[in-house]
């Protein structure tokens, strides 16, 4: 079957691994892999997180709240994702997307999952009364810089330590691509603002040459570099 036949699946399964260090931990699929319960300390509050970019966040809130004089005692528990601490049964009860950070409240009965570091600052930041602004507009404008670091700025820090630290090599950016619409169809090239889709049109049409040992750039069996 040629490029230009490829169907997408009804049903998409994953069958392989992608390479790289984090490989045998990361799954397209959720839920737990194994029994085990997370450890309670004796402070209301219950992190369990890891000193990741990400994870440090709401243990850096935890420490300004106490440096200003509130009552925010916590119990902080390790996370290990390296060796799949976060699909354990106990953990994914409280964060069932196997990430980090996530939060317990004791204070409360039944006790309350927090999890997204996002969403534990502003709980945090709400419970206490503490680092989030009241009024509309100096409020929506801190909302706004907290939800730009949560969802743009892990794509300059954290793909950057992806690809520079962890990623298999070679690297395939794109592949498989096809440009093929049949009748009455519409096309689109979506993705994130820096995603690389306006790069990709002016590699693949001859605007923006591959150099040196950056990587190769195919049409079908031509060497857009040598071709």
């Amino acid at each position: 079957m040629s490029d230009n036949d490829y169907q997408p699946p009804r049903v998409w399964t994953w069958d392989k691994e992608s390479g790289g260090k984090f490989a045998s931990i990361n799954r397209p699929e959720a839920g737990p892999r194994y029994e085990a319960k997370l450890p309670v300390g004796e402070h209301p509050f219950q992190l369990y997180s890891l000193a990741t970019p990400n994870g440090v966040k709401v243990t850096a809130m935890f420490e300004e709240l106490l440096e200003a004089g509130f009552d925010a005692e916590y119990d902080a528990w390790p996370i290990n994702i390296g060796d799949g601490e976060q699909f354990s049964s106990g953990y994914v009860e409280i964060n069932p997307n196997s990430k980090i950070p996530a939060l317990v409240d004791h204070s409360v009965s039944p006790a309350r999952r927090i999890f997204e570091s996002g969403s534990i600052l502003v709980y945090l930041a709400e419970r206490y009364g503490a680092f989030l602004p009241t009024d509309a507009d100096t409020r929506t404008e801190t909302l706004n810089w907290l939800f730009w670091q949560m969802g743009s700025a892990p794509y300059l820090g954290g793909g950057f330590g992806h690809f520079y630290n962890y990623a298999p090599e070679p690297i395939d950016a794109v592949d498989g691509i096809s440009f093929r619409c049949r009748a009455g169809e519409v096309f689109g090239l979506l993705g994130p603002n820096g995603a690389g889709k306006s790069t990709l049109m002016r590699i693949l049409t001859g605007y923006l040459a591959v150099r040196g040992s950056s990587g190769i750039s195919r049409v079908g069996p031509y060497d857009l570099r040598r071709n």
